[in-house]
């Protein structure tokens, strides 16, 4: 795992605090300084091998300074001071978070997980053949009735538009059981055992089950909505995250919701986003907004560490092909979509891998991210 130095930035009034953290590229390490840089609020300049970029404070972007191949020492000039920075790694980054939560991201060696999106950015659209098409189970299916009933999942949704619905399905998906990253997965998979299991047992379990809870919950009440595996590049990397898009039919488009996390996008005017979105979004630079209230298991969790999480995550992704109670567990067969960017792991595109087991899988994979992102 490559070293790197990065450089948080966050703006209060008049002043920009400066945290030089060292650590990888994963993650933030121990503390090595902490420093003040003043400004007047309105610009400030990065100076690297002789070459100035000028940044507005009110203007969201990204600044991309992976030019500088050379770079040497990396400068913060304001009207009132200048902080010097020897770079001791081999990649920078700078992240400044600007009105409300929108970060700033400059980059200095190029962050080699947003590299890896921008490499493999584009999907195709030409049509899957030989998929079928994604299902949804109806709200009068009997485990999602059993559990709208049990759980009151019509008073916990309440009565306000699409969106607020979900969110308010989120929260609850949030707070009733607590995550376990290293549990094991309780059988039957669906919503009304999984909760069971963890208050029976006083005990968490992973994203996945969460999100299938979610699924499960939004499904109940009538939502189209799916639970999505978002994979790194790196097949070695066994840490994935799996989070939940549903279907706002006023909107014509999904949300993405991360009930581990309580968490959402929008876009810095308030419009929620998709995960496709969001993986454009985070490729082109564009801002990308995470609600105040998100957590892990009641405590904060840091905005730019989740980005920084999804950065790695938001790669490839995978999905049932039917949505419905306890699908994971059932009898009979299982059949998931893989979509891989466009130019990753080609020979896999439209070939299906069937491996002979007691319950039998079928992995069907694809770059057509109209079919995989198609509306219900």
């Amino acid at each position: 795992m490559n070293k790197s130095l990065r450089l948080i930035v966050t703006l209060v009034p008049a002043f920009i605090v400066v945290l030089l953290v060292g650590g990888d590229t994963s993650g933030y390490g121990q503390s090595k300084s902490q420093l003040l840089f003043r400004t007047d609020g309105a610009a400030f300049t990065i100076c690297a091998c002789e070459a100035r970029q000028e940044v507005l404070l009110s203007q969201y972007g990204r600044y991309d300074t992976t030019r500088f191949t050379s770079l040497m020492t990396l400068a913060l000039l304001s009207p009132i001071d200048t902080l010097v920075i020897t770079p001791d790694a081999e990649q920078i980054e700078v992240i400044i978070a600007g009105p409300s939560d929108t970060l700033y991201e400059l980059f200095i060696y190029a962050d080699s997980k947003l590299e890896a999106l921008r490499n493999f950015s584009k999907f195709n659209s030409s049509p899957a053949s030989g998929i079928p098409q994604f299902t949804y189970s109806p709200r009068s299916e009997s485990l999602l009735v059993q559990l709208r009933i049990e759980y009151d999942l019509d008073s916990v949704a309440g009565t306000g538009d699409d969106v607020s619905r979900i969110l308010n399905l989120l929260h609850w998906a949030h707070t009733i059981v607590p995550h376990d990253g290293s549990s094991k997965n309780p059988d039957p998979r669906n919503a009304l055992n999984l909760i069971k299991v963890c208050r029976d047992e006083k005990r968490g379990v992973n994203c996945r089950m969460i999100a299938t809870i979610l699924n499960e919950a939004c499904l109940a009440e009538g939502f189209a909505s799916r639970h999505v595996t978002c994979m790194p590049q790196d097949t070695t990397d066994q840490d994935c995250h799996v989070t939940n898009m549903v279907y706002v039919p006023k909107l014509g488009k999904w949300i993405y919701v991360d009930p581990t996390f309580n968490g959402y996008f929008s876009d810095g005017n308030g419009q929620l986003l998709s995960p496709s979105e969001v993986r454009e979004r985070m490729i082109e630079g564009k801002p990308l907004v995470l609600p105040d209230d998100l957590d892990w298991n009641g405590k904060p969790k840091n905005k730019q560490e989740y980005l920084a999480y999804m950065r790695k995550n938001l790669f490839r992704f995978s999905c049932p092909l039917g949505s419905e109670a306890g699908y994971e567990s059932r009898d009979g067969r299982r059949q998931w979509v893989y979509l891989n960017p466009t130019g990753y792991d080609s020979a896999r595109i439209g070939r299906a891998n069937t491996p002979v087991t007691k319950t039998k899988f079928v992995d069907y994979y694809t770059d057509d991210a109209d079919f995989f992102w198609a509306k219900p």
